[in-house]
Protein backbone atom coordinates (compact mmCIF):
# COMPACT_ATOMS: atom_id res chain seq x y z
CA UNK A 1 0.00 0.00 0.00
CA UNK A 2 1.62 3.69 -1.19
CA UNK A 3 -0.11 5.22 2.65
CA UNK A 4 2.84 2.45 4.32
CA UNK A 5 5.57 2.75 1.78
CA UNK A 6 5.43 6.48 2.18
CA UNK A 7 5.38 6.07 5.71
CA UNK A 8 8.58 3.84 5.54
CA UNK A 9 10.40 6.23 3.45
CA UNK A 10 10.27 9.04 5.99
CA UNK A 11 9.55 7.36 8.92
CA UNK A 12 11.98 9.17 10.91
CA UNK A 13 10.72 12.80 10.00
CA UNK A 14 7.47 12.27 9.95
CA UNK A 15 7.76 10.94 13.39
CA UNK A 16 9.75 13.67 14.21
CA UNK A 17 6.65 16.10 12.93
CA UNK A 18 4.48 14.48 14.59
CA UNK A 19 5.54 14.57 17.80
CA UNK A 20 6.63 18.36 17.45
CA UNK A 21 2.65 18.23 16.93
CA UNK A 22 1.38 16.10 19.34
CA UNK A 23 3.23 17.07 22.23
CA UNK A 24 1.90 20.57 23.02
CA UNK A 25 -1.48 19.03 22.19
CA UNK A 26 -1.16 15.92 25.06
CA UNK A 27 0.51 18.97 27.51
CA UNK A 28 -2.71 20.80 26.88
CA UNK A 29 -4.55 18.05 27.19
CA UNK A 30 -3.19 17.20 30.49
CA UNK A 31 -4.05 21.24 31.96
CA UNK A 32 -7.35 21.18 30.55
CA UNK A 33 -7.50 17.58 32.39
CA UNK A 34 -6.86 19.62 35.93
CA UNK A 35 -8.58 23.02 35.75
CA UNK A 36 -11.49 21.89 33.75
CA UNK A 37 -14.56 19.82 34.00
CA UNK A 38 -17.47 18.29 32.36
CA UNK A 39 -18.64 19.86 29.24
CA UNK A 40 -16.10 22.99 28.91
CA UNK A 41 -13.19 20.12 29.39
CA UNK A 42 -14.72 18.30 26.54
CA UNK A 43 -15.31 20.88 24.30
CA UNK A 44 -11.75 22.54 24.99
CA UNK A 45 -9.96 19.29 24.03
CA UNK A 46 -11.94 18.48 21.28
CA UNK A 47 -10.89 21.88 20.01
CA UNK A 48 -7.60 21.43 20.91
CA UNK A 49 -7.41 17.97 19.16
CA UNK A 50 -8.88 19.79 16.11
CA UNK A 51 -6.42 21.91 15.69
CA UNK A 52 -3.51 19.33 16.47
CA UNK A 53 -5.22 16.76 13.44
CA UNK A 54 -5.64 19.65 10.50
CA UNK A 55 -1.88 20.45 11.69
CA UNK A 56 -1.18 17.28 10.90
CA UNK A 57 -3.05 16.56 7.98
CA UNK A 58 -1.30 19.89 6.39
CA UNK A 59 2.32 18.40 7.63
CA UNK A 60 1.93 15.54 5.85
CA UNK A 61 0.34 16.18 3.14
CA UNK A 62 3.42 18.41 2.31
CA UNK A 63 5.42 15.63 2.77
CA UNK A 64 3.60 12.75 1.26
CA UNK A 65 3.22 15.72 -2.10
CA UNK A 66 7.21 15.64 -1.98
CA UNK A 67 7.79 12.26 -1.31
CA UNK A 68 5.39 10.79 -4.75
CA UNK A 69 7.11 13.08 -6.74
CA UNK A 70 10.85 11.56 -5.76
CA UNK A 71 11.71 13.31 -3.08
CA UNK A 72 12.27 13.38 0.23
CA UNK A 73 9.82 15.29 3.27
CA UNK A 74 12.24 17.54 4.91
CA UNK A 75 11.18 18.09 8.31
CA UNK A 76 11.56 21.38 9.54
CA UNK A 77 10.84 22.53 4.99
CA UNK A 78 7.51 20.93 5.27
CA UNK A 79 6.17 22.05 8.61
CA UNK A 80 7.21 25.51 7.31
CA UNK A 81 5.28 24.93 4.19
CA UNK A 82 2.27 23.60 5.89
CA UNK A 83 2.27 26.15 8.71
CA UNK A 84 1.77 29.23 5.99
CA UNK A 85 -1.11 27.19 4.51
CA UNK A 86 -2.06 26.08 8.25
CA UNK A 87 -4.89 29.12 8.28
CA UNK A 88 -6.64 28.20 5.30
CA UNK A 89 -6.52 24.51 6.05
CA UNK A 90 -8.19 25.08 9.50
CA UNK A 91 -10.93 27.21 7.96
CA UNK A 92 -11.57 24.64 5.43
CA UNK A 93 -11.74 22.00 8.67
CA UNK A 94 -14.02 23.40 10.68
CA UNK A 95 -16.29 24.42 7.71
CA UNK A 96 -16.11 20.79 6.97
CA UNK A 97 -16.61 20.08 10.54
CA UNK A 98 -19.88 22.23 11.03
CA UNK A 99 -21.62 20.60 7.77
CA UNK A 100 -20.57 16.92 9.12
CA UNK A 101 -22.03 17.79 11.95
CA UNK A 102 -25.38 19.58 10.41
CA UNK A 103 -25.29 16.86 8.58
CA UNK A 104 -25.42 14.40 11.54
CA UNK A 105 -28.33 16.06 13.24
CA UNK A 106 -30.28 16.17 10.64
CA UNK A 107 -30.22 12.55 10.04
CA UNK A 108 -27.05 10.59 10.84
CA UNK A 109 -26.40 8.99 6.78
CA UNK A 110 -25.81 12.53 5.47
CA UNK A 111 -23.23 12.48 8.14
CA UNK A 112 -21.58 10.16 7.35
CA UNK A 113 -21.52 10.39 3.39
CA UNK A 114 -20.22 13.70 4.23
CA UNK A 115 -17.52 12.66 6.25
CA UNK A 116 -16.82 10.61 3.25
CA UNK A 117 -17.52 13.22 0.55
CA UNK A 118 -15.57 16.03 2.53
CA UNK A 119 -12.42 13.72 3.72
CA UNK A 120 -9.98 15.60 1.50
CA UNK A 121 -10.85 19.10 2.28
CA UNK A 122 -7.78 19.96 4.80
CA UNK A 123 -5.21 18.66 1.86
CA UNK A 124 -7.05 20.31 -1.01
CA UNK A 125 -6.57 23.74 1.38
CA UNK A 126 -3.09 22.93 1.96
CA UNK A 127 -1.61 22.33 -0.86
CA UNK A 128 -4.05 24.26 -3.59
CA UNK A 129 -4.42 27.26 -1.19
CA UNK A 130 -7.96 27.08 -1.68
CA UNK A 131 -10.62 28.87 1.02
CA UNK A 132 -12.74 26.66 2.94
CA UNK A 133 -15.74 26.59 0.76
CA UNK A 134 -13.46 25.90 -2.60
CA UNK A 135 -11.56 23.20 -0.69
CA UNK A 136 -14.72 21.21 0.01
CA UNK A 137 -15.72 21.50 -3.43
CA UNK A 138 -12.46 19.95 -4.38
CA UNK A 139 -12.85 17.45 -2.35
CA UNK A 140 -16.61 16.72 -3.28
CA UNK A 141 -15.33 16.34 -6.99
CA UNK A 142 -11.95 14.18 -6.06
CA UNK A 143 -13.73 11.83 -3.75
CA UNK A 144 -16.73 11.07 -5.89
CA UNK A 145 -16.95 7.50 -7.53
CA UNK A 146 -14.17 6.93 -4.91
CA UNK A 147 -16.40 7.20 -1.72
CA UNK A 148 -16.94 3.41 -1.05
CA UNK A 149 -13.05 2.44 -0.72
CA UNK A 150 -12.78 6.01 1.52
CA UNK A 151 -15.33 4.55 3.64
CA UNK A 152 -14.15 1.24 4.47
CA UNK A 153 -10.84 3.02 5.32
CA UNK A 154 -12.74 5.56 7.61
CA UNK A 155 -14.57 2.75 9.02
CA UNK A 156 -11.42 0.05 9.24
CA UNK A 157 -10.12 3.54 11.59
CA UNK A 158 -12.74 4.17 13.51
CA UNK A 159 -12.33 0.27 14.72
CA UNK A 160 -8.81 0.67 15.61
CA UNK A 161 -9.78 4.12 17.56
CA UNK A 162 -12.28 2.05 19.67
CA UNK A 163 -10.03 -0.63 20.56
CA UNK A 164 -7.20 1.67 21.11
CA UNK A 165 -9.39 3.58 23.70
CA UNK A 166 -11.55 0.87 25.31
CA UNK A 167 -9.26 -2.41 24.72
CA UNK A 168 -5.65 -1.72 25.99
CA UNK A 169 -4.52 -0.52 29.57
CA UNK A 170 -5.10 3.08 30.31
CA UNK A 171 -2.15 3.98 32.26
CA UNK A 172 1.56 2.21 33.47
CA UNK A 173 2.37 4.42 36.62
CA UNK A 174 0.26 6.05 39.04
CA UNK A 175 2.32 9.28 39.14
CA UNK A 176 -0.50 11.88 37.40
CA UNK A 177 1.41 13.52 34.88
CA UNK A 178 3.44 10.16 33.91
CA UNK A 179 0.28 8.09 34.01
CA UNK A 180 -1.38 10.51 31.35
CA UNK A 181 1.86 10.62 28.85
CA UNK A 182 2.51 6.82 29.15
CA UNK A 183 -1.20 5.80 28.51
CA UNK A 184 -0.82 3.39 25.44
CA UNK A 185 -4.22 4.21 23.92
CA UNK A 186 -2.90 7.80 23.92
CA UNK A 187 -0.08 6.93 21.79
CA UNK A 188 -1.69 4.44 19.35
CA UNK A 189 -4.65 6.70 19.00
CA UNK A 190 -1.50 8.95 17.53
CA UNK A 191 -0.59 6.43 15.46
CA UNK A 192 -3.58 5.74 14.04
CA UNK A 193 -4.39 9.46 13.25
CA UNK A 194 -0.65 10.17 11.83
CA UNK A 195 -1.77 6.70 9.20
CA UNK A 196 -4.84 8.59 8.31
CA UNK A 197 -3.38 11.68 7.81
CA UNK A 198 -1.04 10.17 5.50
CA UNK A 199 -3.64 8.32 3.68
CA UNK A 200 -5.68 11.30 3.09
CA UNK A 201 -2.54 12.81 1.78
CA UNK A 202 -1.82 9.61 -1.02
CA UNK A 203 -5.39 9.66 -1.70
CA UNK A 204 -5.60 13.66 -2.74
CA UNK A 205 -2.29 13.03 -4.66
CA UNK A 206 -3.61 9.86 -6.75
CA UNK A 207 -7.04 11.39 -6.94
CA UNK A 208 -5.12 14.97 -7.95
CA UNK A 209 -3.35 12.63 -10.82
CA UNK A 210 -6.30 10.26 -12.04
CA UNK A 211 -8.67 12.90 -12.22
CA UNK A 212 -7.00 16.06 -13.42
CA UNK A 213 -5.36 13.56 -16.61
CA UNK A 214 -1.67 15.33 -15.20
CA UNK A 215 1.68 13.68 -15.12
CA UNK A 216 4.10 14.48 -11.74
CA UNK A 217 6.04 17.22 -13.10
CA UNK A 218 2.74 19.15 -14.02
CA UNK A 219 1.10 18.18 -10.74
CA UNK A 220 4.55 19.50 -9.28
CA UNK A 221 3.76 22.71 -11.34
CA UNK A 222 0.69 23.67 -10.17
CA UNK A 223 1.17 23.57 -6.63
CA UNK A 224 4.51 25.86 -6.78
Amino acid sequence: MTTFRVLGKNLIPFIILGLVIAMPTLWFDYWIGQTLSGNAHLLVSWLVDSLSLTLMQAVYAYGVFHTLRGGDASTVGTLVQASRAFPLALLASLLATFVIGLGTLLLIIPGIILSVALWLAVPAAAIEKKRPPAALKRSLELTKGHRWKVFGFLVLYLISAFAAANLMPQTLYQQPVLGHFTQPSIWVDWVLEAIVAVAAGVTYYDLRFLKDDMDSESLGEVFQ
